[in-house]
C-alpha cells in the first residue's frame, strides 16, 4: 500500500514499533479506504498467485508423470522382452529338467527291474542254496543211519557167529565122559553172558558199547577156560561122572526092554510141549506184524515216508512171509491136533527143537529190530522146513494107514 501511495505522490503511512492492529487502528479516510482495497485485492492476488503456481506444479508434474509413463513403458516393454526371453530360457530348462527327471525315471525303473531280477535270483539261489544244505545234511543223517545199521548188523552177526561157535564147542566138548556132567553149567554161563551182554546194550552207548562187549567175550572165554580146567581136574564134579556114565551104560542096556514103554508115554511130553512152542511162535509173529515199521525202516532207511512205493514194497515182504510163517504154524497145528503125528515122536522131537529156535530166533529179531529181510530166513528155517516135516507125517499117515487097511484085507504087499 505505501508503495502505490508513493507511486501516486502521496505522503505514505508509517507504523513504526506498533503491531498490525494498532497500525491499522491509525489509519482513517482513504488510507482505510485504500487498506481495505488493498487487502480485498491482495487475496485475490494471492489465490491468482497460487493457481498459477499451481497451474505450473501441475503441468510440470503432468510432464514429469508423461515422462516417467513413457520411461515405464519402455522399462516394462524391456522387461516384457526380456521376461519372454526369460520365459523361453524356463521353458527350455523346464523342457531339459522334464526330460532329465524322464530319464531318472527311466533309470530309477530299470535300477529297480535291476534290483528285482537280482532280488529274485538271490532268493532263488538262497532257496538253492539251502536245498543243496539241506540235501547234505540228509545224506549225511543217512550216512550216519546206514553206518549205524551196519554197526548194529555186523554186532548182532558177531554176537550170533560168537555164541553160536561157543554153543557147538560146549555140545563137542561135552561127548566126552570128562565133560559129560558140564554141559549145563556150561551153557548156563553163556545163556547168563548173553543176557548180560543183551541188558548192558539198553544202558551204554552206541560208542562204548563195542569196548564193553570185547571186556565181556574177554571175561567169557576166561570164565570158560577156569570151568575146563577144574572140570579137567575134578572130573567128578557136582556128581561122579564115572558113576553116571555107568548108570548111562546101563540104561543104555535097559533101553531095548523099556522102548516101548518110552515111546508110548513120549506123545504125552511132545505134544504139550509142541502145542506150548507153537503157540508162543504165534504170539511173536503177530508182535512182529505189530512192530513192523520198525523192522521196515532198519532196512530201507529213515529217509522214506509210509507212503512211499519202498516202504509199501518192504511191508508187502513182511507181512506176507509172515503170513505163510502163520500158515505153516496153524497146519501143524491142524494136523497134531488130529492125532496124525503122535506116532512120529523122532521127527516131533526134531519139530520141538526147531519151534524151540524159533521162537528164540524170533525174540532176538523183535528185540533187537532186526530188518525185515531177516524174516525170510527165520521162515525158511523154522516155519517152511517144519512144515516140510509135517507133511512127510502126513505121508507117513497116509501110508501107515493104507497098509493097515491091506493088512485087514489080507493084501500082502509083493
Amino acid at each position: 500500500m505505501n508503495c502505490h501511495l508513493q507511486i501516486s505522490g502521496k505522503r505514505p503511512h508509517y507504523c513504526d514499533s506498533m503491531n498490525a492492529s494498532q497500525c491499522i487502528s491509525t489509519l482513517e479516510n482513504e488510507l482505510w479506504n485504500s487498506y481495505t482495497l488493498f487487502f480485498t485485492h491482495a487475496q485475490q492476488t494471492c489465490y491468482y498467485l497460487k493457481q498459477e503456481v499451481w497451474q505450473d506444479n501441475t503441468k510440470s508434474l503432468i510432464d514429469n508423470l508423461n515422462q516417467a509413463s513413457i520411461t515405464a513403458d519402455l522399462h516394462i516393454l524391456n522387461g516384457q522382452e526380456s521376461m519372454s526371453q526369460n520365459i523361453v530360457r524356463t521353458f527350455a530348462l523346464t523342457e531339459e529338467t522334464n526330460n532329465q527327471v524322464e530319464k531318472q525315471l527311466a533309470l530309477q525303473k530299470s535300477l529297480q527291474d535291476g534290483f528285482g531280477v537280482l532280488e529274485t535270483s538271490i532268493y532263488e539261489n538262497q532257496s538253492k542254496l539251502n536245498q543243496f544244505f539241506q540235501s547234505v545234511g540228509e545224506k549225511i543223517e543217512l550216512i550216519i543211519q546206514f553206518q549205524s545199521m551196519i554197526v548194529k548188523y555186523f554186532r548182532d552177526m558177531d554176537r550170533f557167529v560168537y555164541y553160536s561157535a561157543k554153543v557147538i564147542i560146549i555140545w563137542i566138548l561135552t561127548q566126552f565122559k570128562r565133560f559129560l556132567e558140564a554141559k549145563q553149567r556150561l551153557l548156563f554161563l553163556c545163556a547168563c553172558q548173553l543176557i548180560i551182554e543183551r541188558v548192558s546194550d539198553e544202558y551204554i552207548d552206541e560208542h562204548h558199547r563195542l569196548s564193553y562187549q570185547k571186556y565181556y567175550r574177554i571175561v567169557g572165554v576166561v570164565v570158560f577156560f577156569i570151568q575146563i580146567r577144574n572140570i579137567s581136574k575134578h572130573p567128578s564134579g557136582f556128581q561122579d561122572t564115572n558113576s553116571k556114565y555107568l548108570l548111562l551104560q546101563k540104561i543104555q542096556k535097559l533101553k531095548d526092554q523099556t522102548s516101548r514103554n518110552i515111546y508110548r508115554k513120549a506123545p504125552s511130553y511132545l505134544m504139550p510141549a509142541k502145542f506150548t512152542l507153537i503157540l508162543i511162535q504165534v504170539l511173536l509173529l503177530a508182535l512182529v506184524i505189530q512192530q513192523s515199521t520198525d523192522h521196515i525202516y532198519w532196512g530201507i532207511g529213515f529217509n522214506y515216508s509210509d507212503t512211499s512205493d519202498e516202504y509199501m514194497t518192504a511191508e508187502k515182504i513182511l507181512v506176507g512171509v509172515t503170513i505163510a510163517y502163520l500158515f505153516c504154524m496153524g497146519f501143524e497145528f491142524l494136523v497134531m491136533v488130529l492125532g496124525i503125528s503122535l506116532l512120529f515122536n523122532n521127527i516131533n522131537i526134531v519139530q520141538i527143537f526147531l519151534h524151540f529156535l524159533g521162537c528164540l530166533f524170533t525174540t532176538w529179531f523183535i528185540l533187537d529190530n532186526w530188518r525185515f529181510t531177516y524174516i525170510w530166513p527165520l521162515w525158511g528155517f523154522f516155519g517152511l522146513f517144519p512144515f516140510l516135516l509135517e507133511c512127510i507125517i502126513l505121508q507117513g499117515a497116509v501110508r501107515m494107514n493104507k497098509d493097515i487097511n491091506n493088512n485087514s484085507k489080507g493084501i500082502v504087499k509083493q
